[in-house]
């Protein structure tokens, strides 16, 4: 069996989304010095340096929820200077506490008056991740917070979308060197535009993901399954799909019209085995929406991600196939919800 790879080339925000829950601390860490810093990179967008940059702390990255409660949602707030876009944030006396989960956002804010700042339809975004272990949600430690640079890449736009989706277990193994239910299975969708897939001498596909272009994302600790039974066939219909809401915050590279995303949107599934936040190339499986290409004997195939003919000997061939996605509910045409499956190719001995 062959393990699929995938590499996430990152330099600043995913995405993703992007998408993990909150923590917290006893009362008693209020009083101690909790300092943030970095860099803003708004490079990728157009800049109107009429409207202030924005660098906030927030409770929540969901944005919808941000802008509904801002007061509740956002810590603190600063203005950063375009010709010296370093930002410094002193929580000592706000809200912010040791050891609480947070995330870093900054924006370019189109409709500021007064009050307190928040992210809404039309403005630039971006958000902290930490390339290690590629969430967006940062645990506040007593002193200086260094690092913590946020590129501006994202427009939130009048977009709200919704995938609906399935799991199928297929061939996905462990090693047994970690406990089952300390297994992180993370679900995401990337547009095309941020994934590169390649293909090793056994016909496995091999992907390299930038972050700035998922599109959504989530997570399931342990890991679960919809189909789990290699003997058995997918249920049909199957009536309790699950749902990936794709972040209105989207890639300034990637146009919506006429209510849809132009390009297509990849759906993938990874196994992060050691729970450690990390992909690991070595350990972790992936699985995704795929297309079947069997062959019964050696045989020349266009494929599409390739760009170029493959020559491949005999046997099953799954390759990840992207989809359209619309605003609104999105689902295979029968109605069925996608199925993202770990399964390796099988050559035909």
């Amino acid at each position: 069996m062959n393990i699929k790879k995938i590499f996430f080339s990152f330099f600043l925000l995913g995405i993703l989304v992007l998408f993990w829950g909150l923590g917290g601390c006893s009362s008693d860490e209020g009083d101690k010095q909790i300092y943030l810093s970095g860099l803003i990179d708004f490079q990728a967008v157009s800049v109107d340096n009429s409207k202030p940059i924005i660098v906030a702390v927030s409770r929540s990255e969901d944005l919808k929820e941000i802008e509904a409660d801002p007061f509740h949602n956002i810590i603190i707030s600063q203005t950063v200077d375009f010709n010296d876009p370093y930002y410094y944030l002193d929580l000592s006396l706000s809200a912010g506490q040791v050891g609480e989960t947070v995330y870093i956002l900054a924006f370019i804010d189109n409709d500021y008056h007064q009050g307190i700042p928040y992210p809404n339809l039309g403005d630039f975004i971006g958000f902290y991740l930490n390339s290690a272990t590629k969430k967006s949600s940062y645990f506040l430690k007593e002193g200086q917070n260094r690092g913590l640079d946020i590129k501006i890449d994202r427009l939130i736009k009048d977009f709200e979308a919704t995938i609906f989706y399935a799991i199928d277990k297929g061939e996905v193994e462990y090693s047994n060197l970690y406990p089952f239910m300390e297994i992180q299975e993370i679900i995401m969708a990337v547009h095309e535009a941020g994934v590169v897939i390649t293909m090793d001498p056994n016909g496995e596909p091999n992907f390299v993901i930038d972050s700035d272009y998922i599109l959504g994302v989530t997570s399931f600790i342990p890991p679960v399954y919809d189909h789990d039974d290699l003997e058995t066939d997918r249920p049909e219909p199957f009536e309790n799909p699950r749902e990936l809401k794709i972040s209105s915050a989207i890639h300034v590279n990637v146009p919506v019209e006429n209510n849809k995303i132009t390009g297509g949107v990849y759906l993938l599934a990874i196994i992060d085995e050691n729970h450690d936040g990390e992909i690991d190339p070595q350990e972790d499986k992936v699985g995704y929406l795929n297309k079947l290409y069997r062959l019964n004997v050696e045989e020349c195939l266009d494929i599409p991600f390739l760009d170029e003919e493959v020559c491949l000997p005999a046997g099953r061939y799954y390759y990840p196939e992207p989809i359209e996605v619309s605003e609104g509910e999105n689902k295979e045409e029968d109605g069925e919800p996608y199925w993202l499956m770990f399964n390796f190719s099988d050559l035909i001995e």
